[in-house]
């Protein structure tokens, strides 16, 4: 009878441990985790606008290139160039640009970001949300150190 006790009251502190570990690692993990940062960036002209979450402390600067669209196919605005500071990553980050005069009387659906993508080293366009009302452009886009972007046309 005594044996089976002390079995009993073995097996119940066997599991108590893994527990009691597993609270404190899940506490230690909470406590000293980095909380999600707000992130926002304006070009210069205030045409184009950049916010995104960060888990890391990181600052983002958007340059306008000049007299690069020129050298693009369908490029029909200045080429921005977004830099994430630190080494940090932008997750869930949305891209506002107002769009131009000269592309207001271009047919909405017609109107893309293109963005340079790394891999394949050439200029890609990406899905857009244009809001005619407050002729804005917008699209959501992962943000990695460096990114090249501007308006322009799908044809």
């Amino acid at each position: 009878m005594v044996r089976s006790v002390l079995k009993t009251k073995k097996s119940a502190e066997s599991f108590l441990i893994p527990i009691l570990f597993g609270l404190f690692a899940a506490s230690f993990f909470v406590v000293f985790a980095r909380a999600p940062e707000q992130v926002i960036g304006v070009s210069s002209d205030r045409a184009l606008r950049a916010e995104g979450v960060s888990y890391e402390a990181t600052a983002l600067h958007i340059l306008r290139l000049t007299n690069v669209e020129q050298s693009i196919p369908r490029m029909r605005s200045p080429v921005y160039e977004l830099s994430v500071r630190d080494g940090g990553i932008l997750n869930e980050s949305v891209i506002r640009y107002r769009i131009p005069k000269e592309l207001r009387s271009a047919p909405p659906h017609l109107l893309t970001f293109i963005v340079f993508d790394t891999k394949t080293l050439s200029w890609t366009s990406i899905p857009t949300t244009i809001d005619e009302k407050k002729e804005v452009a917008s699209a959501t886009v992962p943000i990695h150190q460096v990114l090249m972007i501007g308006l322009g046309t799908i044809f």
